[in-house]
């Protein structure tokens, strides 16, 4: 999710430096704009921080079904955003 917002920054000329920056900007260049929408962008910040528990947590537990159910939400922002892509 984190790379496709990135890439899809970079057809716009932005390249932004960290995780924080690339989901700024991605709400500021598509969700403000009405062309990704608000709850499209969530399940990009929901990732985010999963992956920040996950990279900082030692000990974290992410539960079965919880982690099917990101899974899902992945699945669904990079069809979005293909489709996005394809109008």
């Amino acid at each position: 999710m984190f790379y496709l917002a990135k890439a899809l920054l970079a057809k716009r000329g932005i390249h932004p430096k960290t995780h924080k920056g690339v989901i700024s900007l991605f709400g500021r260049e598509f969700v403000k704009t009405g062309e990704i929408s608000k709850e499209t962008f969530k399940l990009l910040n929901k990732s985010q921080d999963n992956r920040h528990k996950a990279d900082y947590y030692v000990f974290i537990k992410f539960a079965e079904d919880k982690t099917k159910k990101d899974i899902d939400d992945g699945e669904t922002f990079i069809n979005h955003c293909l489709n996005f892509l394809s109008e």
